[in-house]
């Protein structure tokens, strides 16, 4: 038989509670989010000082250690990209997040514009409409009009025609 000291570590037991607790949990969730988040950022922002040609701390000699440089990015990453100290130089032109928020605006101006002129046409459209639907009713009640006897008026009607000839004869 094989001797257990000699055998590489023993496989620890499923914890259902743990991994329940890791599947279902929000706040699990939560800090999964947050993780990836983070690291998202941090990727960009590397991506940025590639873009821009500062480099980590093995290629760069201002920051001594790993650690103050993850340190130098979580500050940079809290306060902004200038509020850093080597990382100030980084021009702010070329700041993906700047653009993106300018880009945003434009399209925000743009769509109240659109939604102003929307609006605009609307209430054009709405006093034609207003305007047609009371000449039209002028017109309805002068044909409408009937003598005692149930007859049409013909006042009403010789109006009317009077009244396109007008139109007709003025355009």
């Amino acid at each position: 038989m094989m001797n257990n000291t000699l055998s590489p570590k023993s496989k620890t037991p499923f914890d259902k509670s743990k991994w329940r607790q890791k599947k279902y949990s929000h706040k699990s969730k939560v800090q999964e989010f947050e993780e990836k988040r983070r690291k998202s950022a941090l990727h960009k922002y590397y991506k940025e000082l590639k873009k821009s040609h500062l480099n980590p701390p093995e290629k760069h000699g201002n920051c001594g250690s790993w650690s103050e440089f993850q340190e130098e990015i979580s500050q940079v990453l809290s306060n902004g990209l200038a509020a850093a100290g080597r990382f100030a130089e980084v021009n702010q032109e070329s700041n993906p997040f700047e653009k993106a928020k300018e880009e945003l605006e434009k399209r925000k101006k743009e769509k109240d514009e659109r939604i102003a002129m929307k609006q605009k046409q609307k209430a054009e459209r709405a006093d034609a409409l207003q305007k047609y639907k009371k000449d039209k009713i002028r017109k309805y009640m002068k044909l409408k009009k009937k003598t005692k006897k149930g007859q049409p008026v013909m006042a009403g009607r010789m109006e009317l025609l009077l009244e396109k000839i007008q139109k007709k004869m003025g355009t």
